[in-house]
């Protein structure tokens, strides 16, 4: 017989069930696992009625995501694709994007396996925003890399540099000889 409280009456057999599990010991509890199997929440897509960028949405926030409005009062979202103006994505990717300039420095450090398809990123800000957070960890990675590299390299223009006057500082001194020490003849 099919009810109208199926809900109430689902809630009270899980109740029961968590009941039955308080009883036994905590080994026991251990091993037992609740997994939710329910398939994912059915998606639509709307989009802005300022930038025409497609949203997925689950149905069961559209009608509130829907309803949402701007500071002037116009509508955020639009169900219709040919109300909304034509989305112009941009062209910066990921900095994990196969195609990225940084992908040799990520192939040294071990992340030549993780990649993002993400291309279309507005700007350098957008990318550095994905990048925190999408990849928070794959980017910590990276720009703790990239700074070791950066003091690496200053330190070998420093020593260049310093050698270079070394041996202006000798030229100078012995009118582009090199000085005799005490000792040598």
């Amino acid at each position: 017989m099919v009810t109208d409280n199926a809900a109430a009456e689902r809630v009270e057999e899980v109740r029961d069930l968590r009941d039955q599990i308080a009883g036994l010991q905590r080994q026991e509890q251990a091993e037992i696992v609740f997994k939710d199997t329910s398939p994912r929440p059915p998606k639509a897509t709307v989009w802005s009625l300022k930038t025409g960028r497609p949203v997925r949405v689950p149905h069961h926030l559209l009608e509130k995501t829907l309803a949402k409005r701007d500071r002037d009062g116009s509508y955020l979202f639009t169900a219709y694709q040919d109300r909304a103006p034509q989305y112009r994505g941009g062209t910066v990717k990921c900095f994990l994007h196969a195609e990225s300039e940084e992908r040799a420095l990520l192939d040294a450090i071990g992340l030549a396996n993780v990649v993002c398809t993400k291309e279309n990123l507005i700007s350098d800000l957008a990318k550095r925003m994905h990048a925190e957070h999408r990849h928070s960890a794959e980017w910590a990675l990276y720009v703790e890399a990239r700074a070791r590299r950066e003091s690496e390299d200053w330190a070998r223009r420093q020593d260049a540099q310093t050698e270079a006057i070394m041996r202006l500082a000798e030229n100078a001194a012995g009118g582009g000889k090199r000085p005799v020490k005490a000792g040598e003849t």
